[in-house]
């Protein structure tokens, strides 16, 4: 037992050393191209993305900065050129101290569409691997069509956010009669912060209907800001009277990597199955939705699984006693009783996919759920 307890002592302290000498090492090119520039980037189905970068002009790569990624409107036009990327709007949408992305997107490549996201969250990563992006300071607004595709990755691939600027869009219009790949779940929407600006004389979506889904939400326990826009119309004539709301939120706004509970409902493809320390492995076949709702107290995980087979649990130190017994319970049983071992193998095998020295793990376990 002494040496088993030794052992363990021993791989969690090579664990946290190694955590240490991640963070320690990360490094950034100081010749990174900065100010405004173009470019274009190839998707996983081969589809060619323009897209333009603005990178502060006295970058530092010593100094972490926050990331914007902004989604322009009007996706329902022809695909444009990489010069038509640069954003006219850049003075008003400029925020200090951060690397601001400006994708593009069009009839055959809307937000709401699977390549379009994983195009979006490549991106992402590729800036984070060249630029010094503090990975608990990036966010997303968006505009009009824009908006809608802020809701979408809010509802599907939120891991990466801090939160959510959805400007003169809705939830409702991202559904897969309107060619989304899948339907907003609106129940992600919970997780993460937003700050939600709709104006009032709106003549696509009703200010009313959205106020009221607002208010829905905040009763349920989501971090949502709702703001009515007086006096504005379905344009960006306001855009100068929020600037500095929207700076105070970015500035104020910061990712929880380790969220003690959430909600993650996925689709029965599993595209986007994971949500931080959560990944949905397999979901049975038929119908119905398959959701999770998770719940973290100490070294205790509480799980009820709604059409869900089984699931891995991403364990961080940071997070967990590695030293006590992890319990987790799902749908009211307990299925596993063990202290976490510590394991770098795991630590690196995470850190290679997400690139995220705020967000590290040490250890993974599979939950299948018990047939009820």
């Amino acid at each position: 037992m002494f040496l088993a307890s030794q052992v363990h002592a021993t791989s969690l302290a090579t664990l946290l050393q190694e955590m240490d000498s991640l963070r320690a090492n990360a490094s950034y090119d100081a010749s990174a191209k900065t100010g405004l520039y173009a470019d274009t980037r190839k998707g996983a189905d081969g589809t060619r993305y323009h897209y333009a970068v603005w990178v502060p002009e006295d970058y530092n790569p010593n100094k972490s900065y926050s990331l914007i990624l902004v989604l322009h409107g009007l996706v329902d036009r022809d695909k444009g050129s990489q010069r038509q990327a640069i954003p006219g709007l850049l003075k008003q949408l400029h925020q200090q101290d951060a690397i601001m992305l400006f994708p593009a997107a069009w009839r055959k490549a809307k937000w709401w569409q699977t390549p379009q996201v994983d195009n979006l969250l490549s991106l992402i990563e590729e800036t984070k691997a060249k630029y010094h992006v503090d990975s608990n300071k990036i966010f997303v607004e968006g505009v009009s069509d824009g908006g809608h595709g802020t809701y979408y990755l809010a509802a599907h691939a939120p891991t990466l956010f801090a939160g959510f600027i959805p400007m003169i869009g809705s939830p409702f219009v991202a559904a897969k009669e309107n060619g989304a790949s899948h339907d907003t779940f609106l129940v992600n929407l919970l997780n993460k912060p937003m700050l939600v600006l709709n104006a009032e004389f709106d003549k696509f979506y009703d200010i009313g209907q959205h106020k009221s889904f607002a208010d829905t939400m905040v009763r349920n326990g989501a971090q949502l800001d709702f703001h009515e826009l007086k006096g504005a119309h379905h344009d960006v004539n306001w855009y100068p009277s929020v600037h500095n709301l929207i700076t105070d939120f970015i500035q104020h706004t910061q990712r929880n990597p380790y969220p003690d509970s959430f909600y993650w409902e996925v689709d029965s493809e599993l595209n986007y199955p994971r949500f931080h320390w959560l990944l949905i492995e397999s979901v049975p076949q038929g119908t119905g939705r398959h959701l999770i709702n998770a719940r973290r107290e100490g070294n205790r995980i509480f799980i009820d699984a709604e059409n869900i087979a089984s699931f891995r649990l991403l364990i961080s130190p940071e997070m967990f006693n590695f030293d006590h017994t992890l319990e987790v319970s799902v749908n009211g049983q307990w299925v596993y009783q063990s202290q976490p071992i510590p394991d770098p193998a795991i630590l690196h095998k995470w850190f290679e996919r997400d690139n995220d020295v705020q967000q590290l793990y040490g250890a993974e376990i599979l939950i299948k759920v018990p047939v009820q």
